[in-house]
């Protein structure tokens, strides 16, 4: 008897406690955490962290991390499979009151699971605007002239003459800033060259750093070749002696012998893989 009422003491001291957790949630400074009905949950502090409590009798799929600045980014709850053994083992064994009832009607308690005591919020990830870089297929009928006035005969579209959306996609590697006399003056890591296609035979080209900041004040613009040996020959519009290199295998070689910097002319040279 002495046995089953210590084991009630503390079922009932377990199931005293409100049906929530408390999850700490790992941000950038100033982000206000809110869940789907945008109640304002806590805020991270200067440490990096908020502690906060969620119902355990709600499915949290996901909440919502708001920066200082007003970008509302959401991001989802990790989890983890729980049976609560131990507490089912007491309920089992001793006499249990209403609240016991309330204990186990809660969502986590029903489907065995609970929230990890760590969250982290999502708002680091670098989200990219969509790029569109396919292009509209024309099906020619017997005897109609193409629409763009192209050689009759060929396909449109087809990757035998659509040769800017056969390279466009993204491109990442290294690059060298050097001196007229070939002296390197920086080194670059973690460089991106996003290639967009225009048409055909058109690409407009943006360099981005390891902080994914344009190199180029604008995206520059490229005509596109295609040699005999498979390789693409891309020429800036702007400068002939620009000039980037496709490989087959998607290696790419980049050579920009006129980079003005403080009134004086640099070479940037770029290696990347597709």
């Amino acid at each position: 008897m002495r046995n089953i009422f210590y084991l009630t003491i503390l079922a009932s001291l377990l199931c005293s406690c409100a049906v929530k957790q408390k999850v700490i949630v790992n941000g950038a400074p100033g982000t206000t955490i809110y869940d789907t009905h945008f109640n304002n949950l806590a805020t991270i502090d200067s440490n990096g962290t908020a502690t906060l409590e969620i119902s355990k009798s709600n499915y949290h799929s996901f909440l919502l991390s708001v920066t200082p600045g007003g970008s509302v980014v959401p991001f989802g709850m990790d989890f983890k499979e729980n049976h609560r053994t131990a507490k089912k083992i007491l309920i089992f064994l001793g006499p249990y009151g209403p609240s016991f009832y309330y204990w186990m009607a809660n969502e986590q308690w029903q489907d065995n699971y609970s929230y990890l005591k760590q969250q982290k919020t999502n708002e680091d990830f670098p989200f990219q605007p969509y790029v569109e870089t396919g292009f509209k297929r024309e099906v020619l009928k017997a005897n109609h002239a193409p629409a763009n006035k192209e050689m009759a005969g060929t396909a449109i579209g087809t990757s035998l003459r659509n040769l800017a959306g056969n390279i466009a996609g993204t491109y990442t590697g290294e690059g060298q800033l050097l001196t007229n006399k070939g002296r390197m003056a920086e080194r670059y890591e973690g460089l991106t060259l996003q290639i967009t296609r225009v048409d055909n035979h058109t690409v407009t080209i943006a360099v981005l750093d390891n902080n994914n900041e344009s190199y180029f004040d604008e995206p520059q613009q490229y005509s596109v070749k295609k040699n005999e040996d498979g390789t693409y020959v891309l020429t800036l519009t702007s400068d002939s002696e620009a000039v980037i290199s496709i490989n087959a295998d998607g290696t790419l070689d980049y050579h920009h012998p006129h980079i003005p910097i403080n009134a004086k002319n640099y070479i940037l040279n770029i290696s990347a893989n597709r």
